[in-house]
């Protein structure tokens, strides 16, 4: 079984990002988890740091829970950053996510939790790419990560 940790600020969808995916996928070989603690991203095999794009706050939170996961993950896991509520009126420019995604060598997406569309096909392409670089893991990938 493979370990996605949702990590993020309050109410920026990380619950919601899980229960989608699991009414899409009733018989996943992955285990989403929500959490802040930097000891899940040392246990996990990619790690989704969601923020809110209209709160501009929520994306520099990131900057607390990446030092966390930077300290302790395994070397070149796979993670992502996350920009939800892209249904709404944003606050932060898109050039503003991708470079910040850009200095953390994450990969950047859009969604919205809230039209559910973008949700189970992200999760789909996050497993896949895990998947691909180890199709025999029953564990987290600990030094066999690389980064995306």
């Amino acid at each position: 079984m493979y370990t996605i940790t949702v990590a993020g600020s309050v109410a920026v969808g990380k619950s919601t990002i899980i229960q989608s995916y699991l009414n899409y996928a009733k018989n996943s070989d992955v285990k989403l988890i929500e959490s802040n603690n930097r000891f899940d991203f040392e246990k996990t095999d990619a790690v989704l740091f969601v923020f809110d794009l209209t709160s501009e706050s929520s994306l520099y939170e990131i900057n607390q829970l990446y030092r966390g996961y930077t300290s302790v993950r395994q070397p070149k896991c796979l993670h992502w950053l996350i920009g939800n509520k892209n249904d709404k009126m944003r606050d932060i420019e898109i050039e503003k996510c991708t470079e910040f995604a850009r200095n953390k060598s994450c990969v950047y997406r859009e969604i919205s939790t809230k039209n559910n569309n973008d949700v189970p096909n992200m999760i789909e392409s996050i497993i896949q790419k895990i998947k691909l670089l180890n199709p025999k893991q029953l564990g987290p990938m600990s030094d066999r990560c690389i980064s995306q």
